[in-house]
C-alpha cells in the first residue's frame, strides 16, 4: 500500500483531465490509515468487515452503521448525485467487502472464516457450489498437495459468500437505477470485476494463489450503448491492466508514454496472445 504509485493511477489521471472523482470501499489492504488516498475528490475507505465496520470519510473516523455493502451503496450513490449537481464528468470506484471471508467465532470457540451474508439473505437457496478433489494428487505439485480442503468446507465457504454476493447485485442494480432515472446511464462507461478468483475445493485447495484457472479468472462486464454492442461475448484475453487504458480512451484522455501503460483499450482489438501470471510467497 505505502509504495503505491498514486500519480500514475486511474484516479489521477482522470482528476488531472477534469474528473469528479470518488472512493467508496475498499482501497489497498495496506494502505495507511491516515493517508487519504491520492486524487480523490472524496473518499469513505473502509478496511473489511461486514457489520458496524470502522471507515474513514474524508479521512475522519467513522463508524458505518448495519451491514457494509449496503453502507458502501449508498455511499456511492450520494457520491453519485454529489457529482450530478456539478458540470464535471465523474468517476466513481466502489469496492465492497463482500464477498471476502472474515474470521467467524463459533459457540464452541473455535473460528471459521467465511463470509457474512446479510440477515435476509444468511438462508438463500445457493445449491452445491464446491469443487471436488482429485482422488490422487500425487502428479501435482507440492503447493497443491499440501493443501486438503474438503467437499464439505468449500461448500460451507462458497454458500456463505454467494450469500454475501447478493447484497452486491442488489446494490449495483440501484445504482444502475439512479444512473437510468437521472438520464445518464446511456452516457456512463460501466466496469463490473472482481480482484480474483477463488478455489472452492478444486484440487483440494482454498482461496486463490495459484495458477489454476478458478483462481484467477475474474468476471468482466462493461456497459457503454454506442460504444460495446450488446451481447458481446468475447473470448479475448483480458488482464486487469487493460481497464485504466480503456478508461482514458473512454474519456479521450491521451494514454500516457512515460510511463508507458502495459495494458490495451478494450475498445480495440487486441493484439495479446498470452497473460502472464505469478505469485511469489507460497512456504511450499
Amino acid at each position: 500500500g505505502p509504495l503505491f504509485d498514486g500519480p500514475h493511477s486511474m484516479a489521477c489521471y482522470l482528476r488531472n483531465a477534469g474528473y469528479s472523482t470518488y472512493l467508496a470501499g475498499k482501497f489497498l489492504v495496506t494502505w495507511p490509515r491516515t493517508t487519504l488516498p491520492p486524487c480523490f475528490t472524496a473518499s469513505t475507505v473502509m478496511w473489511g468487515g461486514y457489520w458496524n465496520v470502522a471507515v474513514r470519510v474524508n479521512g475522519v473516523s467513522q463508524i458505518a452503521t448495519g451491514y457494509s455493502t449496503t453502507y458502501v451503496g449508498n455511499r456511492g450513490r450520494q457520491y453519485v448525485t454529489t457529482a450530478l449537481s456539478g458540470a464535471s464528468p465523474f468517476l466513481l470506484y466502489e469496492t465492497p467487502q463482500a464477498p471476502h471471508w472474515v474470521e467467524i467465532r463459533n459457540p464452541d470457540g473455535s473460528i471459521s472464516r467465511l463470509a457474512q451474508p446479510d440477515t435476509k439473505y444468511a438462508s438463500a437457496g445457493v445449491g452445491t457450489c464446491s469443487g471436488v478433489p482429485e482422488a490422487d494428487r500425487s502428479d501435482k505439485p507440492a503447493y497443491v498437495r499440501t493443501m486438503n480442503h474438503t467437499t464439505s468446507q468449500a461448500q460451507a465457504m462458497c454458500q456463505s459468500q454467494l450469500r454475501a454476493i447478493m447484497s452486491a447485485d442488489d446494490e449495483f442494480a440501484a445504482t444502475m437505477q439512479l444512473l437510468s432515472d437521472r438520464g445518464i446511464l446511456d452516457d456512463t462507461l460501466v466496469i463490473l470485476s472482481s480482484d480474483n478468483g477463488y478455489m472452492w475445493g478444486e484440487h483440494g485447495r482454498w482461496e486463490k494463489f495459484v495458477p489454476y484457472e478458478p483462481s484467477i479468472r475474474v468476471p468482466l462486464l462493461v456497459r457503454w450503448p454506442g460504444h460495446v454492442t450488446p451481447g458481446t461475448d468475447t473470448t479475448r484475453i483480458v488482464s486487469y491492466l487493460d481497464l485504466l487504458p480503456t478508461m482514458l480512451e473512454a474519456a479521450g484522455v491521451p494514454a500516457p508514454t512515460s510511463p508507458a501503460l502495459d495494458g490495451e483499450s478494450l475498445l480495440q482489438p487486441s493484439r495479446r496472445t498470452t497473460m502472464f501470471a505469478e505469485y511469489y510467497v507460497d512456504s511450499a
